[in-house]
């Protein structure tokens, strides 16, 4: 399995991602681990790569009340609490079983939308 990461650059508020200039080794070793995100195996609806860090949001209607659409915002982290585990963590509380979920059981992340991310977007963490 290939690990790729991203890393946010607090100078120049500006995500940087792995490039034929810059490799995955590179960003690793020349940025803080706390701003180095790993990208994960899954994608969101549209087909865009997860990372942690990411910011999303996904419908958690019950099959019985598809009616009225309830979206929730979540964060993915990644070791956060569980090592080597990718996982949502909700952003609000208003994930009503306020339980962290790791993002492999039930395809928890199959129907969300990335929003945006910890660094870029803080205003979607309110």
């Amino acid at each position: 399995m290939k690990i790729e990461v991203r890393a946010w650059h607090e100078i120049n508020q500006e995500m940087i991602y792995p490039s034929r200039q810059l490799s995955n080794a590179q960003i690793i070793s020349g940025f803080d681990d706390e701003n180095i995100m790993l990208k994960s195996s899954y994608t969101d609806k549209k087909g865009k790569p997860i990372y942690d860090g990411d910011i999303i949001t996904r419908d958690v209607n019950a099959p019985w009340d598809s009616e009225v659409p309830i979206w929730i915002r979540q964060v993915i982290t990644f070791g956060d609490p569980y090592p080597d585990t990718f996982c949502l963590k909700s952003v609000l509380g208003d994930d009503n079983t306020g339980y962290l979920h790791d993002i492999g059981d039930a395809n928890y992340v199959a129907d969300c939308i990335i929003i945006g991310n910890i660094y870029q977007n803080k205003n979607a963490l309110k």
